[in-house]
């Protein structure tokens, strides 16, 4: 499991992605950006698209398994 969250979110409470991280025996892991709002978002510095290339898809790559396509190349 990936959490994903910013200090600032207004909508979901920091302290609310403690608790899931918290909770449970699922392994986690996450990414919290210190000046981010909801989904770790900070306009012109994390916007989505970046949050999905650098954060969302190599996560994923690596629980997958799968090397990334650059990495493939070398």
């Amino acid at each position: 499991m990936l959490v994903i969250g910013g200090s600032l979110d207004t909508q979901v409470p920091i302290s609310e992605a403690y608790l899931l991280l918290d909770s449970g025996d699922v392994p986690k892991d996450a990414w919290i950006n210190p000046k981010g709002g909801h989904l770790g978002r900070q306009a012109k510095v994390w916007p989505d698209g970046l949050i999905f290339r650098q954060v969302i898809i190599p996560w994923r790559l690596q629980n997958l398994d799968v090397k990334a396509p650059e990495a493939a190349a070398k």
